[in-house]
């Protein structure tokens, strides 16, 4: 069975996550010896270097050309591909054009990362917001329906769309975003000061969805006689871009008594390997519910655990179970999340990053996923 994975963007280098994971869904489509191709495509960008970036014509500014392009694309690759999976974008007026004039054989799957008002919030503000959010609402119903099945990295997104296209029996699969295990991973701490308690916090930018403002409230009012009096400091790193409305400097130090929060702004690759080395736990996000989302699985709290650090978060992942001891589910709340560093301290990283690789090992989790898609499709 040939299997396409494709993904699109007007700017890829805006979205180096996503071409992170198509990158290791490569590699480990490679490793399980599976006829599993990925293409992502960009506007031109000079500094994108990866095999897997096909870029759009020069002429192609316009995002109603990029998306004909694409459509183009696909329909030539019907003839040569089992199944194609792509990577939905919302008001896509070609998309329904893309599975009519496909080959039948081929079977085409869209495959939602996240619900199309938060994608839409995202890209666009005020009047242009409501008219694509309202434009999106009427094309997807017409759209959506026409596709073999749909794939989410979610359950909670799969039901949402679901219910938009309303009864169907077409297939559904849930496919989490997974993370490279490196067999050879040093996951030993790096050297700090005696009695320092680090936690990190990592996005790529912060949303009020992310709780960093409940985080920040928390920590101002938050009584550190417990830990004053075990001589234990808490120093919380703080990673990612932070816009004016925080209130705070980037980079900069929020103090209670001899206690920080460390703002560090976005950080090199070797700066956030570093951060992350000396750290006793992840911080993951808390306020997923004003996104409109119940649960999620983010690269962020797999990159925690792949270094083999616990993760203390606010969101069920699709991926984890409940009763998992190095994922605790809890509220911003500053004391909550020491409760959980003494809790969880002492366990080694190695044994932390073992006990997670089987819920977050991107090959593990496309293995699972491929069998599912043949069961389904290679009859």
């Amino acid at each position: 069975m040939n299997v396409l994975h494709i993904s699109s963007f007007n700017s890829v280098a805006k979205n180096l996550g996503v071409l992170r994971q198509m990158e290791i869904e490569a590699g480990a489509a490679k490793a399980l010896d599976l006829n599993w191709d990925v293409v992502v495509f960009s506007g031109f960008e000079k500094d994108i270097d990866s095999e897997f970036v096909r870029f759009y014509p020069r002429f192609a500014k316009l995002r109603i050309i990029k998306r004909l392009l694409l459509a183009l694309f696909i329909i030539k690759c019907s003839r040569h591909y089992d199944v194609i999976l792509l990577r939905y974008s919302p008001v896509d007026f070609f998309l329904p054009f893309v599975k009519i004039l496909s080959e039948k054989h081929s079977k085409i799957l869209l495959v939602f990362h996240t619900k199309d008002k938060i994608a839409l919030a995202g890209a666009f503000s005020g009047l242009r917001r409501r008219v694509f959010v309202r434009l999106e609402d009427i094309i997807s119903r017409v759209s959506v329906r026409v596709f073999d099945g749909y794939v989410g990295v979610t359950n909670d997104i799969l039901r949402f769309y679901s219910n938009r296209i309303g009864n169907h029996d077409k297939p559904v699969f849930v496919y989490p975003n997974g993370i490279e295990i490196c067999a050879e991973r040093d996951c030993a701490k790096k050297q700090v000061a005696s009695g320092v308690i680090n936690a990190i916090f990592v996005a790529s930018k912060f949303f009020v969805w992310n709780g960093l403002d409940d985080i920040l409230f928390s920590f101002n009012s938050f009584d550190f006689q417990r830990l004053d009096m075990l001589g234990k400091t808490l120093k919380i790193h703080i990673v990612g871009d932070l816009d004016s409305n925080f209130g705070v400097d980037v980079p900069g130090i929020l103090r209670n008594g001899k206690h920080e929060i460390v703002f560090h702004g976005l950080q090199t690759k070797e700066e956030l390997s570093y951060l992350m080395g000396i750290s006793d736990f992840g911080i993951g996000a808390f306020n997923l519910g004003i996104a409109g989302l119940e649960e999620a699985c983010t690269l962020k709290v797999r990159e925690y655990l792949s270094e083999g650090l616990p993760v203390y978060s606010g969101h069920v992942d699709v991926s984890i179970p409940k009763d998992f001891q190095y994922y605790r589910i809890g509220k911003p709340e500053i004391g909550a999340m020491v409760d959980f560093y003494f809790d969880i301290n002492g366990s080694s990283r190695d044994v932390v990053s073992s006990a997670a690789e089987q819920f977050i090992d991107k090959t593990t989790l496309l293995k699972n996923f491929y069998l599912q898609l043949a069961q389904e499709f290679d009859g």
